[in-house]
Formats: C-alpha cells, sequence, structure tokens
C-alpha cells in the first residue's frame, strides 16, 4: 500500500486529522505509544495530501501515484488549499500558546499538592527538594483540560527553549512555551503546544556550564536521575527530541539516560555521535533488562 493510500485511508473522508504515524510509531515498545495520534495529515486535494509528524518530524507532500498528471491549474488549488491550512494550523498554535500561559500562571507549587505526591510514589518516585528549580518546571494544577473532553488534577511540566550559546545574559531565564499534562502513567499524557527545541530543564542552562548535562526522555526518568544525584537533568519529551538535540558549547559532556527500546535507543546513539564529533563527550545509559528508570 503506498504512503498515499495509507493516510487518505488514515484521514477517512476528513479535511484534517491527527493519526498513528506509520514511520516512528512501529518502533515504539508501548502499542499505545505505537498508536499515538502524532501525524497530522491535511486533504489539499482528491490526489494530493500534507502532513506532519510532531514525534519523529517525518513531513512533506504526497501525490496519488494512480491519480492523472496535475495541471497548473491543479497546482494552484493545492497551493491555495495548503496556504489556508497553513493560516488556521498558526491561529490554532496561537491559541493553544495563550492557554497554555493560563494554564501556567494558574498552576501552583508541586510539592503543595498530595495528588503529586500520591501519583509520583506510586511510580516510587519523589520530587527533587530544590525549590527554585521545582517551581520553574514542575507545577500542579487542579482542573487540567485534556483531548478526551475529561479535566481534572495534572503534573504540569513546562517546556523551556534551550539555548544553544550561552545567553548573553546571565540570568535570562526563557518563557515556558509548552506544557506536558501528566495525570497518571502510560497514554495518560499530553503534550499542549510544540516541544521542539525546548526541554523540561532541571537546572537552568548556567548550571550546566563545564559539568556534564543528563537528558532523559519523560519527567519520570528524570526525576529517577536526580534522586541519583544527577544534576542538572533535562526531560526532552520524546526520542526524537534527544535525537535532534544539537552539540551545546556549554556543558563538559553529555549523559544521555535513553528508554531500553528501538526507537530510544537508536536515538540515544545519534545524538551522542553528533556530540562526540563536535568534541564533546557524550555517553549512553539504559537498562539492559528492558525496564525503566523510574521504576528501579
Amino acid at each position: 500500500m503506498s504512503d498515499f493510500q495509507t493516510l487518505a485511508n488514515g484521514l477517512a473522508g476528513r479535511m484534517r486529522a491527527d493519526i498513528a504515524c506509520p514511520r516512528c510509531g512501529p518502533g515504539r515498545s508501548n502499542p499505545r505509544s505505537q498508536m499515538a495520534p502524532k501525524l497530522r495529515v491535511w486533504r489539499l486535494s482528491d490526489t494530493a495530501l500534507s502532513y506532519h509528524c510532531a514525534r519523529c518530524g517525518w513531513s512533506g507532500h504526497i501525490i496519488d501515484s494512480l491519480a492523472r498528471q496535475l495541471s497548473d491549474a491543479d497546482r494552484k488549488i493545492i497551493d491555495l488549499r495548503l496556504e489556508r491550512a497553513r493560516r488556521k494550523d498558526a491561529a490554532d498554535a496561537a491559541r493553544k500558546q495563550e492557554f497554555a500561559a493560563k494554564l501556567w500562571r494558574e498552576s501552583r507549587d508541586s510539592a503543595r499538592s498530595a495528588w503529586v505526591e500520591s501519583y509520583l510514589g506510586s511510580r516510587g518516585l519523589k520530587l527533587p527538594p530544590d525549590d527554585y528549580e521545582r517551581r520553574r518546571c514542575l507545577r500542579f494544577h487542579a482542573n487540567v483540560p485534556f483531548p478526551d473532553d475529561t479535566s481534572g488534577p495534572a503534573l504540569l511540566a513546562g517546556f523551556k527553549t534551550i539555548p544553544l550559546t550561552i545567553p548573553r545574559d546571565p540570568y535570562d531565564d526563557p518563557p515556558v512555551v509548552a506544557l506536558h499534562r501528566i495525570r497518571g502513567r502510560g497514554a495518560n499524557k499530553f503534550m499542549l503546544c510544540p516541544t521542539k527545541g525546548a526541554a523540561i530543564q532541571f537546572g537552568e542552562w548556567q548550571t550546566a556550564c563545564g559539568v556534564i548535562l543528563h537528558i532523559a526522555e519523560g519527567v519520570e526518568t528524570m526525576l529517577a536521575v536526580l534522586a541519583k544525584g544527577h544534576f542538572p537533568c533535562w526531560a526532552m519529551g520524546s526520542a526524537q527530541a534527544i535525537a535532534s538535540l544539537p552539540p551545546l558549547s556549554y556543558p563538559r559532556a553529555l549523559m544521555i539516560w535513553a528508554d531500553a527500546d528501538e526507537v530510544g535507543l537508536n536515538a540515544a546513539r545519534q545524538c551522542a555521535r553528533r556530540w562526540a564529533d563536535a568534541g564533546v563527550p557524550a555517553r549512553v545509559r539504559y537498562l539492559t533488562d528492558g525496564g525503566d528508570y523510574a521504576d528501579v
């Protein structure tokens, strides 16, 4: 089956839909992650589709190979529809950004939440004692809306843009640009707003200068790493974010605490090679039994 037909089947007659990504989904160890609707598909015409995956970055346009050759008029119509779709998505993104900022303003210190304590305790985890860093990136909201039209308590993890070089202002602390809404394990986690180029940074960029920077995929793994005394540690949010992390000028070395599935390990090794090629020592750590650092 062609990629066009695969995506068209996912649209199921709609003009736009979020579906499971056929590129990065099959390699995930968790069945729910395999089917997570990370790929957005737009119908530009009966014979043309556009797509972008928020997890692996797969994107582009595709024409039905079985359709007739497109005329100039067809291409103009497709370009017009694509531009309309882009404008609509930009407006949607702005609304989501405003909503994320509102949730963050309404949230409170996660250490004051019995719900957060109970959830993390079920994973054998605790919040780090560092009050300042915790307030910067891990907060609690009592009534968070979710994509399944429910709402309830959640741990909010704030993504901040990663400085690629040392900022001129030593006190620079970028605002939260995206949120990870965590209401439980597995599929009970939802991103709000794009996270490209950002991370949940337990430890500002200043704390990473001249030391080993630790990174992981998820918040729970980050907390497990911090509990072992490794600071600073950043949660990147996905394997793709780890794979695409460019070498930074200020850490002395990089330690990647990888998820022990095919996608996670490949992403970690890709990142480590890039950093090593840039002259920054990088290592990958993972559990050989395929377990999760948050569960040990």
